[in-house]
């Protein structure tokens, strides 16, 4: 197997016309195939019985993957979400100025090299203003053939702070100034301060638009750009394969681009077919009808269940990596607290924390899966954790302790065990989460009624998931996950409340504030030696750790389920990525084969 660098040395090949008919037709064929499971209902009958044939091309030119949702459209805004799917297949079709590596570890993409203070490519004024210098490479090309050059940076800066194109995604462009473009290969971006990810361009941070396509209609229709057939049918983008079918986005084919700067594609085609049924889904992927199932699209019991199976038959593997961090916060704001008390004293938190058996919730979610323990907010095998260290290691379950903590801030246990507040009123709190946190939230609830607290269970309708102001007033606890090191921290910034007179928008639900905090957030952010932003989150770590507004639970693990029909560097790429959205997991897309 040829390594990303090896395959830099294989000839450009000319691009040849293809003829959409053979496509169409075997695509046809398995949509057909595919419908007999997609229908399928959940429970075992006679439809769920039908056999579904594998897809079978002739010479293992077609790899078939599948999701949960379609797209509604292709741009950033459709990867803001990491549910169902979508993220870790981004990569085959787009692409970022920079990527991961197998160590996680930033590399260039679309540059030849990462700016450095060593080479003047980097340069940080006395202001704090700051100049990256990016060298593009000479040869990439958009799918269409058309080169791509620095002026398409210029372009996509401009395009990224449109209102229409923007999404929820933390975008690195509101960070720089400007970009100029001295010449073809070359792109100065002229940052108004140090920012910790201006050397990480991926697609998230800084997605790429083709000024030839789309400085037309920009200028012409802002405000319905989205509407433009180029965000459907006509996607072009700088990945692997390009869309040449759209299939309403939830039957779509990607063909290779012979002339990928990275070199050829080894197969001819990606398809992404969209099945709504985790059932139906794993039935398809048992059956050899589809090849790749990514992460966030079956429940992990289903992992668990298919990589035992998986191990004895060998037809396929199971590669993990961890996700977000998981957590519980606490309701802050006394408008819409409940019990107030809980928002006002830390000890009550604390209570919440010790009461917490971690490790047996853990096993219910994560079976035989340690690496799922979390007593920081990094990854275990993230290289800064020697100097973070475990900072929520003193608080393990400990039910005596956590009595301890709730009587001495003021609660008072009852003959029969259950707590009053000082008024002898019943003490009850609510925990909240999202129907992706089901499974762990009867085991919180009763782990903390065993202590004698009445706790009530809520999961949040579909509906109401995007109901900004019930996200933001939930009364007493939500279980959540959201981000790793430096990001966990957006949804604790103070200046970040979502609010009545902000119209509800903003990432922190639970209105934590902190001035001493803020002003770490905003050093972090402006910090590029990483050494120096280490010890600046330590510092932040050990705030939210006294604070205490929120308490761990575990890290996410996400699973990515690959039969052995594929071969190439998915597997470990997966494992190995840092990102949480999965989107580095396709990066070496055009490395891989079927057998």
């Amino acid at each position: 197997m040829n390594t990303p660098e090896q395959e830099l040395s294989v000839s450009s090949n000319q691009l040849t016309p293809t003829t959409a008919a053979p496509t169409i037709g075997r695509f046809m064929a398995l949509v057909a195939v595919l419908s007999i499971t997609t229908c399928a209902p959940a429970t075992p009958g006679p439809a769920a019985n039908q056999p579904v044939t594998p897809l079978d091309d002739g010479a293992g030119k077609t790899i078939v993957l599948t999701q949960l949702a379609g797209y509604k459209s292709i741009g950033p805004w459709q990867f803001a979400n990491t549910g169902g799917g979508q993220a870790p297949l981004v990569e085959i079709h787009t692409v970022g100025i920079t990527t991961e590596d197998s160590q996680a570890n930033v590399i260039p993409r679309l540059a030849t090299a990462i700016p450095s203070l060593q080479d003047g490519s980097l340069v940080i004024f006395p202001d704090g203003r700051m100049d990256t210098t990016w060298k593009l490479r000479s040869n990439v090309t958009w799918q269409d053939g058309t080169p791509f050059t620095s002026q398409d940076l210029v372009f996509s800066l401009a395009a990224n702070r449109e209102p229409a194109l923007q999404s929820s995604i933390e975008s690195g462009t509101q960070y720089i100034d400007s970009i100029d473009a001295p010449d073809p290969t070359t792109a100065v971006m002229h940052w108004r301060t140090t920012y910790f990810k201006a050397l990480e361009l991926t697609h998230r941070v800084f997605w790429l638009y083709p000024k030839h396509i789309l400085e037309q209609p920009l200028q012409a229709n802002p405000e319905t750009i989205q509407n433009d057939p180029y965000f459907t049918s006509a996607y072009v983008h700088l990945g692997p394969f390009r869309l040449v079918e759209w299939g309403l986005g939830e039957n779509m084919v990607f063909q290779r681009h012979d002339n990928y700067f990275m070199g050829r594609p080894k197969v001819e085609r990606m398809v992404i077919h969209v099945i709504g049924d985790q059932n139906a889904m794993l039935a398809a992927l048992k059956s050899g009808a589809v090849d790749i199932v990514p992460n966030s699209t079956l429940p992990n019991d289903l992992y668990v269940d298919l990589a035992e199976e998986w191990s004895r038959t060998g037809d396929g593997v199971i590669a993990r990596a961890p996700e977000n961090w998981k957590y519980i916060w606490f309701q802050l704001d006394p408008r819409w607290a409940r019990p107030v008390e809980v928002g006002q004293d830390v000890r009550f938190r604390r209570g919440f924390l010790f009461g917490l058996d971690r490790l047996a919730i853990r096993e219910l979610i994560y079976p035989n899966m340690p690496q799922a323990d979390t007593d920081s907010f990094l990854f275990s095998g993230d290289p800064r954790s020697s100097v973070i260290g475990q900072p929520y290691a003193a608080y393990h379950y400990d039910p005596a302790r956590a009595i301890q903590q709730w009587t001495e801030a003021g609660w008072v246990r009852g003959a029969d065990g259950r707590f009053v507040n000082t008024a002898g009123q019943p003490i009850q709190v609510e925990i909240r989460a999202t129907d992706q946190n089901v499974r762990q939230v009867p085991a919180l609830a009763a782990g903390w009624r065993s202590l004698g607290v009445a706790v009530a269970e809520n999961i949040t309708p579909p509906s109401r998931q995007r109901d900004e102001e019930y996200k933001a007033t939930f009364p007493s606890m939500e279980s959540r996950g959201r981000g790793v090191g430096e990001d966990v921290f957006t949804s604790f910034d103070g200046r970040g409340q979502a609010l009545p007179d902000n119209r509800w928008f903003g990432a922190n639900n639970s209105h934590y504030a902190n001035p001493e905090l803020d002003r770490l957030i905003d050093v972090m952010r402006s910090t590029v030696d990483s050494t120096e932003r280490t010890q600046r989150l330590k510092e932040a770590g050990d705030i939210l750790v006294r604070d205490m507004p929120a308490i761990p639970v575990y890290f996410g693990i996400v699973s990515m389920s690959i039969r052995r029909s594929v071969q190439g560097p998915l597997a470990e790429d997966f494992t190995h990525m840092h990102d949480s959205s999965g989107g580095p997991a396709s990066r070496n897309a055009h490395l891989w084969q079927r057998v």
